[in-house]
């Protein structure tokens, strides 16, 4: 492995000062800064598949508060359907791994839904894991059809949750209806789970 010391006008220097550039036999490139003593201080690192490596990068620790860490996103098109009842699935589900259990997830979801005539009510819940965060009286959102047409809608939820966790969570959108029969998914539905630091 080879090291040349490069001047501020781009000259190679014969001094202890500037930018030293390294190439190693794997193809390997490292740049570092060098004082007049002699001492260098690696900058960068760029190995043979391209990769930058840059010292003291921005991680996930260190990263403000309020800060995205990892975002993750699934769908679900597969209709299903129920009566009246309690909270069921929709099928629509995504799962997250915090990387801090001080986090929050921040739960986006859209769900495509019908409901039958006859004074027809859909209604949205949403769960982490077993634990319902709301799913009672008008839940998160409601499609509503009167007694001659049917209604088709997409539903929006959206929620901040705390799980205190930094193990694997789902979190699943529920339906239910207060008369009639609904049908969630009648096209492509999403669930987006951002870690907030």
């Amino acid at each position: 492995m080879s090291s040349n010391i490069l001047k501020a006008d781009n000259g190679v220097s014969s001094g202890t000062t500037g930018l030293v550039y390294t190439a190693g036999n794997d193809g390997t490139l490292q740049l570092a800064t060098t004082t007049s003593g002699g001492s260098a201080v690696t900058a960068l690192t760029i190995n043979n598949s391209q990769i930058v490596t840059f010292a003291n990068q921005l991680t996930a620790a260190s990263m403000p508060t309020g800060s995205v860490i990892q975002v993750v996103q699934s769908d679900y098109n597969t209709m299903t359907s129920s009566v009246a009842g309690s909270f069921v699935s929709t099928g629509l589900t995504a799962s997250i791994t915090p990387q801090f259990s001080t986090s929050k997830i921040l739960v986006f979801a859209s769900v495509p839904a019908g409901a039958q005539a006859s004074s027809t009510s859909l209604i949205l819940g949403l769960k982490r894991g077993s634990t319902n965060l709301y799913a009672g009286g008008f839940g998160f959102a409601q499609l509503y059809t009167g007694s001659s047409t049917n209604t088709y809608a997409a539903q929006p939820i959206m929620y901040l949750d705390s799980p205190s966790t930094t193990s694997s969570t789902t979190y699943t959108v529920t339906f239910s209806t207060t008369n009639g029969t609904v049908f969630p998914n009648n096209a492509d539905g999403t669930i987006t789970l951002m870690e907030i630091r």
